[in-house]
């Protein structure tokens, strides 16, 4: 099957009827868009299919595809269905009597099947995905109701079936009623097994459909749609070798998470980073990942054109190749040709798609990483099917600090209280012996597990309402002494603490006062250089929230490249609201800088790890030379003209 760099996803209604679909074809060749796949969906519900509307329909879809090809694009089917999604269209459904997915509590969601009920694959798994096989597809993909999240009961699989296998896998008797208590008490053991049972059980019937659909052609590529998935040990990896065959045979993937709207710009953000960690865990075979845009339920006012354009050029800055695009009309029957202005707007983006497509190829995002990893899910709080990870340090990136998703590719990290306890001893001391930022919650859990002589500091009282940090009058706070923050306690309530210095080589940075200026803790953040070589800052007063003040990112900036020893492969010397994002391959460095504003930048300065200097700006269509203007510790700096309102420039060495 030919490369294709974006995708277009074509619900029932949109293909079904043959002078709809002409029409949706004929302004596919108007608008290309760097579009070389369309999928078209099996259903417009979320609840498996009956098989005979699954065979009747691969016979239009079989006539369908014809005509994609004929059109000069490759046709391939997504089935919508492998288990179920949630509750929907019940009546008109396939029903039987195997297990259905059920939460701790013992509810049940009648419209998603239990996923390791073999009796489910013989009966509707392996039937449909053979019946869509012999409709001649070049591609399947599998949409992402394989997993264990369904409304409305939430997390599963605790069906009897379930938790049979389990007992019997691990050795254990445990019934529905003690295995909730048990894994509420935070038995971090138990609760990895149970991450594993469930990744196993996704890896289990993506082995089945692959050898299913194989048996009708070898030559059909299938692919994965994903989304963030810690409940099932975030393991991609084993998830794709099933798929693939140990990488045997091409796959795809496709990660995605829910924004169905451009009302906000941390929602894209937000989405970025799942993405970018669904990416993180790819085995290196895997060269075809589209992230999915999903104008969910199809209302085109909702989404801007050219946020629907934009939103898939930002998610090449995670690590994807390219994008899916499920945004045309739904089963409204409106005119197919109210989608026009957002096919034109990815057709108008069609060279900055081509660009980073090809110049990121086989790269990685490096950077700052947040020390996540496959089984964090075993040490979150409270009711454990309720409880999520707390990864995120957002506000953190704002300001051209280089984020990336993996702790292989880190040149230092941010740890918070919930990531540093899931690390293990050898990972703690990995993280100190290079570079860290933390919080005061963080720094005492690290101390009480006995590795307070790498740390430098003590956490010590947390402080009353009032506090406002204040800059020391040191050389590393050079611009920005005496200046102060005030995160403003009696609105925004957040951490505050004081921190003790705890060696002679520890530098205090900042203190805190009140607003008589009277000091209330003497030092509030400071740096420390341990004897592993590591180089540690800590952060006691709002560590990650309310730090985009001129002073605060300009004092950050400075202390990552510090706590990095000058590693970070590119960082923005100054203050601009952007987000970096440097990938990484041998000697080869590419920058992606995208302007999350409504305003246009000029003028950015951008430092980079590199003995060059001369490289290539892509800002748009446009193509010109850049020269470093001076050299900074281990960089060469590059001054970007202007970044235009959310638009993406890359630069490339």
């Amino acid at each position: 099957m030919k490369k294709a760099i974006n995708s277009i996803r074509v619900g029932v209604d949109n293909w079904l009827y043959e002078e709809r679909f002409n029409k949706l074809i004929n302004i596919l060749k108007e608008y290309p868009g760097e579009i070389g796949q369309v999928a078209l969906l099996t259903q417009n519900y979320h609840t498996p299919m009956p098989i005979e509307q699954a065979a009747e329909y691969a016979g239009i879809l079989k006539m369908r595809m014809k005509t994609i090809r004929e059109a000069g694009l490759a046709a391939g089917i997504n089935i919508l269905c492998t288990i179920g999604h949630h509750n929907e269209n019940l009546d008109n459904c396939y029903d039987d009597d195997t297990h259905r997915i059920t939460n701790i509590k013992g509810e049940i969601c009648r419209g998603s099947h239990c996923m390791r009920d073999t009796r489910y694959w013989e009966n509707y798994v392996k039937p449909v995905y053979r019946l869509f096989a012999e409709a001649e597809p070049e591609f399947i993909w599998i949409d992402d109701d394989v997993r264990c999240d369904h409304m409305p009961v939430g997390r599963g699989c605790f069906c009897d079936a379930c938790i049979k296998s389990f007992n019997e896998k691990y050795g254990y008797d445990y019934t529905r009623e003690s295995l909730r208590e048990k894994l509420n008490a935070t038995d971090i053991m138990l609760r990895k097994q149970w991450l594993e049972h469930n990744g196993s059980a996704v890896a289990a019937i993506l082995e089945c459909i692959g050898k299913t659909v194989r048996e009708v052609s070898p030559d059909i590529i299938l692919g994965f749609m994903t989304c963030p998935r810690f409940f099932e040990n975030y393991d991609f990896r084993a998830a794709a070798d099933a798929l693939s065959e140990n990488g045997r045979y091409e796959i795809m993937w496709r990660p995605g998470g829910g924004v169905y709207t451009d009302y906000s710009m941390e929602d894209f953000f937000s989405k970025l980073r799942d993405i970018g960690m669904q990416n993180a865990n790819l085995p290196e075979y895997v060269i075809s990942v589209q992230s999915e845009i999903e104008n969910f339920p199809y209302q085109l006012i909702k989404k801007s054109p050219f946020f629907t354009a934009t939103e898939g050029l930002l998610y090449m800055t995670a690590g994807c190749t390219g994008t899916s695009f499920n945004i045309l009309p739904g089963e409204t029957r409106e005119p197919i040709e109210n989608c026009i202005p957002h096919l034109a707007a990815i057709n108008n983006a069609a060279e900055e798609f081509k660009i980073l497509n090809k110049k990121l190829e086989g790269m990685k995002p490096v950077g700052i990483g947040n020390a996540w990893k496959k089984d964090m899910q075993a040490y979150t709080y409270g009711e454990w099917t309720e409880s999520y990870p707390d990864v995120c340090v957002t506000e953190l990136f704002n300001f051209g600090l280089p984020e990336c998703y993996s702790s292989d590719n880190s040149v230092c990290t941010v740890l918070n209280s919930f990531t540093a306890s899931a690390l293990s001893d050898s990972e703690i001391l990995k993280v100190l012996s290079k570079g860290v930022y933390m919080d005061a919650q963080a720094l005492s859990l690290i101390n009480r597990r006995g590795f307070s002589e790498y740390t430098g500091f003590e956490a010590g009282e947390s402080c009353p309402q009032d506090a406002i940090e204040k800059y020391l009058p040191v050389p590393f706070n050079g611009g920005i002494s005496g200046g102060i923050r005030n995160c403003r306690q009696a609105f925004n309530f957040g951490p505050s603490f004081s921190l003790i210095p705890a060696d002679k080589a520890s530098i205090p940075l900042c203190k805190l006062v009140d607003y008589a200026d009277k000091t209330l803790a003497e030092c509030s953040m400071g740096l420390f250089e341990n004897k592993l070589g590591g180089r540690v800052a800590v952060g006691g007063y709002y560590p990650f929230t309310w730090i985009s003040d001129y002073n605060k990112a300009l004092q950050l900036i400075k202390v990552f490249t510090y706590i990095s020893r000058n590693t970070l492969p590119a960082y923005i010397d100054g203050y601009f609201r952007i987000k970096n994002t440097p990938f990484v391959k041998g000697d080869k460095i590419c920058v992606t800088l995208f302007n999350p504003s409504p305003d246009t930048l000029f003028e950015i300065p951008v430092n980079i790890l590199t003995v060059k200097n001369c490289a290539v700006s892509y800002n748009g269509n446009n193509k010109e030379i850049l020269t470093a203007s001076g050299n900074y510790e281990n960089y060469r700096r590059f001054t970007v003209p202007s970044i235009s309102p959310y638009k993406i420039v890359l630069i490339e060495l």
